[in-house]
């Protein structure tokens, strides 16, 4: 039962961050570009493949490059 009541309060303080209603989920750029970017976040990075960099190039998932500039 207390295992029960964790996960509920686990999954309501998850979904009360990342809400589309309370918040710009979409449109942030902190957050996860897409579905399928933050499934390879979470689970999928220990098992990369063509296909998954090829998603990740077309939902733009990691952003802009910055260039690195030594001081």
């Amino acid at each position: 039962m207390k295992k029960l009541l964790l996960l509920l309060v686990a999954v309501l303080i998850f979904s009360g961050c990342a809400s589309v209603s309370t918040s710009n989920f979409h449109g942030h750029d902190t957050n996860w570009a897409s579905l399928s970017h933050m499934k390879f976040s979470l689970w999928g990075y220990k098992k990369p493949n063509e296909v998954k960099m090829k998603k990740s190039i077309e939902e733009s998932w990691w952003g802009m490059e910055v260039p690195y500039s030594p001081e």
